[in-house]
């Protein structure tokens, strides 16, 4: 086993254009496609200066880990910096599997209603 039994696994179900906000994780990760279609929009965590973290954010905000831009439709009045950001676009089929090293930003949406599977290491 080269990476061994995951540290969690997640079953993530949605409808047409649910949307999860730009975020990273702690951990490295694995999506899987399972049903139905998915997009989604990394950012290297080199982006984090463009991505407007609030550092005395609350609730799901509070670690730091939660940018309120939202990648696909930013408000560039607001988020001036994030017209610098490089965002690396990829939409995901039935069967395929995207890896996500820890700590890189992104913010996934559903293109149809949609099972996906994740496996954080």
């Amino acid at each position: 086993q080269v990476l061994g039994a995951p540290a969690r696994c997640n079953m993530w179900l949605g409808t047409n254009a649910t949307l999860t906000p730009c975020h990273w994780d702690s951990y490295d990760n694995f999506l899987t496609q399972v049903q139905g279609f998915k997009r989604v929009m990394l950012l290297a965590p080199e982006q984090k200066s463009r991505l407007y973290l609030n550092q005395s954010a609350s609730g799901t905000s509070a670690q730091g880990n939660v940018s309120p831009v939202n990648v696909e439709d930013p408000d560039l009045a607001k988020f001036p910096q994030f017209s610098e950001a490089e965002v690396l676009y990829v939409d995901l089929a039935p069967g395929d599997t995207l890896f996500m090293p820890s700590g890189w930003w992104h913010q996934v949406r559903a293109l149809s209603p949609s099972i996906s599977v994740n496996f954080w290491y």
